[in-house]
């Protein structure tokens, strides 16, 4: 297993100001066996459960062309989220996530949302990335992009430290590592393993790493993992995928 996209930037620089172990670079500097270095981060990021993946399985998987979503298409995760697609045109989709909150995003799940609001906020990004970046997916295809994002509170509420609106900067870079096979409780799926990487803007300094397992057979992500540079790591898997007919458009 090779880690080396994990790696922070100068040595020793971001954990001195992060206030980290000097553990996390030995981790993360020094090639070891790929489930020691799984096991050791996600013992750091509070992420104990792993996914089983069977590495004795390598499924040769097709390049995969860009998932297409149809009105009601929905997909259940195992922390009780639920994501339904209310509207589609052309490369952008109109999802529901859960019952306060909808996105509005590129087909290209790899790609963050445009924008999305809560009850209590709303944001939108400006994206260099292309619409359907990395697809077709090959492993090997990698691609860099910048992202600026706008927070604002909404009525009376108010964002951390008291504020009404937040403006941040991110550097991101996309990598289709591998192929792997994947149990999760939705079943088990032959899926391209794709990470992307989150730096701090215009530098090295590593801040995040967003694993995704794409199945071509159910045309969406099954797994998706969060490691982080200074909090605790999260897991989604999939539990059911199907169709929500109360988000398909009526006729009369």
């Amino acid at each position: 297993m090779s880690v080396k996209f994990l790696r922070p930037g100068p040595r020793g620089r971001a954990d001195q100001k992060l206030g980290r172990p000097a553990v996390l670079i030995a981790v993360i500097g020094f090639p070891t066996g790929c489930e020691g270095v799984r096991g050791l981060v996600a013992e750091l990021t509070a992420n104990r459960s792993e996914p089983r993946v069977n590495h004795r399985v390598g499924p040769k998987l097709a390049p995969a062309p860009l998932p297409r979503y149809g009105v009601g298409r929905s997909f259940t995760f195992g922390d009780g989220r639920r994501e339904t697609v209310l509207g589609a045109e052309g490369e952008v989709l109109t999802w529901r996530k859960n019952r306060f909150s909808t996105a509005v995003a590129y087909r290209n799940f790899l790609i963050p949302p445009l924008s999305w609001e809560t009850r209590n906020r709303r944001s939108r990004s400006r994206i260099t990335a292309a619409a359907r970046m990395l697809w077709p997916l090959r492993v090997g295809n990698d691609q860099r992009f910048e992202l600026t994002q706008v927070i604002e509170a909404k009525g009376d509420a108010r964002l951390r430290g008291g504020k009404t609106r937040i403006e941040f900067k991110r550097s991101w870079r996309c990598v289709v590592e591998r192929m792997e096979r994947l149990t999760v409780p939705a079943g088990t799926f032959d899926t391209y393993r794709i990470a992307c990487f989150r730096f701090r803007p215009g530098g090295t300094t590593w801040r995040q790493t967003r694993i995704y397992h794409y199945a071509p057979k159910i045309g969406h992500f099954v797994s998706r993992q969060d490691v982080y540079a200074a909090r605790p790591g999260r897991r989604i898997q999939l539990t059911e995928a199907g169709f929500d007919s109360r988000a398909a458009p009526t006729t009369r």
